[in-house]
């Protein structure tokens, strides 16, 4: 009798732990199986700091560069500088928005484009925190940063600092600066964000993006 109370002794334990480690390989099993929040959270965050970083540092190159060119290069007393055959450097105040489009002189015209740069500025940076990509949000930091350099100069000078002239023959382009090119970069950076999520397609079923079973029921 003592030898079967043993055995059984033994098998009971044994059992006792299977269940035990069986268990807890579910329980991992099931942890490991749900979405990892906290690496997705961990994304959106350092895309949001890196479209606020870009902003930052588009507004400090635009406004050292402009710096620059008014202070120590005295760009407004030496007239057209030639760079390369279809390149110069001038001096343009451009009362209007970008590229001189929709030039305002008077003061209420001048305070709107403040105003509005402003406005735009606070929705491309309230756009970029939304953002949990990286490309749409370094985009948008990009348009806020050159936006906000514009209206700096709005409200420093009255006008816009505009220094950058291509030509070709009798062709010119619009004389522009850095803070034009960080806008232009940021708006191509969203077209290709939106192409990118438009190539790749809605997701096909369930909220894991998961394909439905064929013989799944109503």
């Amino acid at each position: 009798m003592r030898p079967f109370l043993e055995v059984s002794a033994r098998y009971w334990r044994r059992s006792r732990l299977s269940r035990y480690f069986a268990a807890r390989r579910r329980r991992h099993a099931r942890i490991r199986s749900r979405p990892p929040g906290g690496a997705i959270a961990a994304v959106v965050a350092t895309a949001r700091w890196w479209g606020l970083a870009a902003a930052l540092v588009c507004l400090g190159l635009d406004q050292a560069h402009k710096a620059w060119m008014l202070g120590p290069f005295a760009i407004a007393g030496k007239g057209r500088v030639p760079v390369t055959p279809f390149f110069d450097l001038v001096m343009v105040w451009n009362r209007g928005v970008s590229y001189g489009l929709f030039p305002q002189d008077s003061d209420a015209g001048r305070w709107f484009l403040i105003v509005l740069g402003l406005a735009g500025t606070a929705l491309f940076l309230w756009w970029m925190w939304k953002s949990e990509r990286l490309l749409p949000a370094l985009s948008l930091g990009l348009i806020a940063g050159g936006a906000l350099a514009n209206v700096i100069d709005r409200i420093k000078f009255g006008a816009v600092a505009d220094f950058f002239l291509f030509h070709a023959g009798a062709f010119q382009w619009y004389v522009f600066n850095l803070a034009d090119v960080w806008i232009v970069a940021g708006v191509i950076g969203m077209a290709l964000a939106w192409l990118t999520e438009s190539s790749a397609g809605p997701p096909t079923g369930g909220k894991s993006g998961e394909k439905r079973p064929e013989n799944a029921t109503e």
